[in-house]
């Protein structure tokens, strides 16, 4: 994705989970399945070592962060009791450099960002908890 185009909310999301793909990568984690489509209850699908996560990501921009739904939540629970794996939860904030919070309305193209990223909360009976990777 190119990282200037961040003009829309589809791309503003996509940038998050290609962000948190790469971010992943340099875990150490194998990135078995990921898609961009904003309103599906996962993203990726990765694995480590042994265990295997499900995890939904979100991402808006600054001041505001990535949110999920409760519906949403319980359906990435559903489907990782399904699958066999964890459900996680990842909010991605996007901020352009040259700019304050009261002039983000979108990102403008051609911009440098910083992402704000607090780690992936496990997600428990459709309930985010504070444990974060």
């Amino acid at each position: 994705m190119d990282d200037n185009k961040l003009d829309s909310k589809p791309n503003i999301h996509a940038f998050g989970v290609s962000y948190l793909c790469s971010y992943l990568d340099r875990a150490g984690f194998t990135i078995l399945e990921w898609n961009t489509i904003e309103d599906h209850h996962y993203q990726i699908l990765a694995k480590t070592n042994k265990k295997s996560l499900l995890i939904a990501v979100r991402t808006a921009c600054h001041p505001d962060a990535g949110s999920i739904e409760s519906s949403t939540l319980e359906a990435l629970v559903k489907e990782s009791e399904e699958l066999g794996v964890l459900p996680h939860f990842a909010s991605i904030s996007v901020i352009p450099l040259a700019t304050n919070d009261i002039e983000v309305d979108g990102l403008p193209e051609g911009q440098e960002y910083k992402v704000i990223f607090n780690g992936i909360s496990a997600v428990r009976n459709a309930e985010l908890l504070s444990v974060n990777l």
